[in-house]
């Protein structure tokens, strides 16, 4: 694994010393260090490091609330504040920008190098989580059949390329609306409108198969025989993520 790198964003001289000493003899890269907001902000974008120490009190007209501010709006860098602050106020500041930990002054090694590591691994775990999503967004873009998935409440999050064929939604049009918007489906007797599945699905656990009957009613209009099932995405931990909609074209005179 690489060795991970580290800014310090502090403005005494010593204890941003001490800061480096401590994080080197644990095994961290310091990338550098600043004593300004503006400083800090120059030094980040220079070294792209891992994560930041930041001291709230810093040098200048940004303090590293302002700092920190600026990187959870532009890069993707956790931040974690080492301050002899800690008043509600100030807290408040800090907490909107999203940290990653939080060290008071005066501190030790231990608690120092705990709250970097926690830090570090929360990103860690992060990054491996959107590797996992796109690998897996990857794998259905190319899959045959169509595919929807959707949030448990039924909102879409994702419609794959044979899904938007079929249904004349592109994914950016069909994301967060409801399923029924996107998947209407009818008797293909009756012309009336099918039950969405959702509920059945989320509530039962179960994998429901589309009414033998169902035409899928596309955003043109057009209507086309499917076949298909609507099934509960479940996590490592079995709890529900996602309901999966995979269904296909009905093979000519299946009915």
């Amino acid at each position: 694994m690489r060795t991970s790198r580290i800014l310090i964003a502090e403005d005494e001289k010593v204890v941003a010393t001490d800061i480096e000493e401590c994080l080197t003899a644990a095994g961290y890269i310091v990338v550098g260090s600043a004593a300004s907001g503006l400083e800090a902000l120059k030094r980040i974008v220079e070294t792209e490091p891992d994560l930041v120490l930041m001291d709230i009190k810093l040098k200048g007209p940004l303090d590293g609330i302002d700092v920190a501010e600026a990187i959870c709006e532009h890069l993707d860098i956790p931040v974690v504040y080492l301050t002899a602050y800690a008043d509600s106020e100030t807290l408040e500041r800090a907490m909107k920008t999203a940290s990653a930990g939080y060290v008071l002054k005066p501190f030790d090694a231990r608690r120092l190098q705990t709250a970097v590591e926690i830090a570090l691994c929360h990103s860690r775990n992060e990054e491996k989580e959107w590797r996992h999503e796109r690998q897996l967004g990857d794998a259905l873009r190319s899959l045959a059949d169509a595919v929807i998935l959707t949030a448990t409440s039924g909102a879409v999050t994702f419609l794959n390329p044979a899904a938007e064929a079929l249904t004349g939604w592109t994914h950016d049009q069909a994301c967060n609306r409801y399923i029924e918007d996107v998947f209407a489906t009818v008797h293909a007797d009756t012309g009336a409108l099918l039950p969405s599945p959702v509920a059945r699905v989320h509530y039962d656990g179960v994998s429901v198969p589309l009414d033998e009957r169902a035409v899928l009613v596309a955003l043109d209009g057009s209507r086309t025989a499917i076949r298909g099932s609507a099934q509960l995405v479940r996590d490592q931990d079995r709890l529900a993520t996602a309901i999966a909609f995979v269904f296909r074209r009905a093979e000519p005179n299946s009915w």
